[in-house]
């Protein structure tokens, strides 16, 4: 997620894997999560000449229309030194799937079963996975 340059230069958010209860990728409006350490589990990150660790994350879904989410994220607690100690930006995303990555699930539609135990896969499709270690289900055309 771009924001607002850091320093006059412009800088890059990623927040990765932080759990985001819905009951689908269809429903996640009012969503919110929140991490309180670095990688428990969410990894935090600000790219900006180079990889900076922020140790908290809070995460909104404010909106939604289709695959497209707003979403509103603050992190704290500037482990690297990069600067501010607090980064705070809001932006329109694209959902684009699900990976699923699990021992057992050797076939798309094996990886999709599994999926469906936890969510609803309504809408979903088999999409490529750039790299090529998981099945990956994102939002069918249209």
């Amino acid at each position: 997620m771009p924001f607002a340059p850091v320093g006059g230069r412009p800088a890059e958010l990623t927040v990765e894997w932080l759990p985001l209860a819905a009951n689908s990728w269809q429903d996640l409006a009012g969503r919110s999560s929140a991490c309180d350490a670095f990688a428990e589990p969410a990894e935090a990150s600000v790219h900006h000449t180079g990889h900076h660790r922020y140790d908290r994350v809070e995460l909104r879904v404010t909106e939604q229309d289709g695959p497209r989410i707003r979403v509103a994220v603050t992190v704290a607690g500037d482990i690297d030194g990069l600067g501010p100690a607090e980064i705070t930006a809001d932006a329109w995303l694209t959902f684009t799937g699900i990976t699923v990555q699990l021992s057992g699930a050797d076939t798309a539609a094996a990886g999709l079963t599994r999926l469906a135990e936890f969510t609803d896969v309504t809408g979903l499709i088999e999409v490529p996975d750039p790299r090529g270690i998981a099945f990956r289900f994102g939002p069918a055309p249209g």
